[in-house]
């Protein structure tokens, strides 16, 4: 018979190995966002601000999304 101990210690193992895949997941995404930025910095073509701004506003969102869940 498995004991409450053993089920607790296989479910902790399990959450942290889980914590684990969502926390490198969400760094990833963080390293994405840093370099769509860092491109950002490139853009200089006033003709093309609108499409800049679009962009702007699409990692702005996605900043926030990345903060709410952390």
């Amino acid at each position: 018979m498995v004991t409450s101990d053993e089920i607790l210690k296989e479910d902790e193992a399990n959450y942290l190995k889980q914590q684990s895949i969502y926390h490198a997941v969400f760094l990833d995404r963080l390293d994405a966002i840093a370099m769509i930025i860092v491109g950002l910095q490139s853009h200089g073509d006033i003709g093309k601000c609108h499409e800049i701004a679009v962009e702007v506003r699409r990692v702005a969102k996605q900043l926030k999304e990345c903060q709410d869940q952390a």
